[in-house]
């Protein structure tokens, strides 16, 4: 099993759909360049392939 790095989230560029548009979504809107002075981690549903539909809303 390999372990993530959870502070990188180009794992979420393979992968699922949800995954996939997830990743799109944060770097679009740099949202994890918005907040790097205090250091996030991405945690969600879509992160651990538990996302059902509609986990993401657009």
């Amino acid at each position: 099993m390999q372990i993530k790095n959870w502070k990188d989230i180009a794992y979420l560029e393979s992968g699922t759909k949800s995954r996939r548009q997830a990743c799109m979504l944060l770097k679009e809107y740099k949202t994890l360049e918005s907040l790097f002075v205090f250091k996030p981690i991405l945690v969600s549903t879509v992160c651990v392939d538990l996302d059902v539909a509609g986990s993401l809303a657009f």
